[in-house]
């Protein structure tokens, strides 16, 4: 059972701090280059909360990456990145997050949203499991943390 004094102990809490410095390191490397391959993954996103519909007609010239079925246009990508960003842009949209702004900066903010949430979100939960699956094995805190951090953060390059 998770009781206050066992979230306090010392070792929970630099787990803590380690999975929001995770958190800040994975969010600073997002790509939200405004590519067609991102936008096409967005725009349903814009589409199904202003529009309520998965047909991205009216953004459709922002991308090319696009496919054209009975009168409609709609992306030609796989559709899971495409309902994550969704979910999260719509509860930005709900907290007036895109109040105000234009089609483009909405565009960038659901680009961010999806970035953030099929890319930096798994990354911390694969960097959690590493360390995990270390500590069930019996490495200590420090050397748990720091095969996280290696794998996680580390150049594969030849010196």
């Amino acid at each position: 059972m998770l009781t206050l004094s066992r979230l306090w102990k010392p070792t929970t809490m630099v787990s803590i701090m380690f999975v929001l410095l995770f958190t800040l390191l994975g969010s600073l490397y997002i790509d939200t280059k405004l590519t067609p391959n991102p936008v096409s993954r967005a725009l349903p996103a814009l589409a199904w909360v202003h529009q309520g519909t998965w047909a991205i007609n009216a953004y459709h010239t922002l991308t090319i990456d696009k496919a054209f079925i009975a009168g409609f246009y709609y992306t030609d990508k796989a559709p899971l990145s495409s309902w994550l960003t969704t979910g999260g842009y719509w509860l930005a949209h709900k907290f007036g997050m895109t109040n105000g702004l234009t089609v483009a900066e909405r565009l960038q903010l659901a680009v961010l949203i999806g970035a953030w949430l099929c890319g930096t979100l798994p990354f911390l939960w694969l960097l959690v499991a590493l360390f995990l699956i270390v500590q069930a094995r019996g490495l200590t805190l420090s050397r748990s943390w720091a095969l996280a951090i290696m794998f996680g953060f580390g150049t594969y390059l030849p010196s």
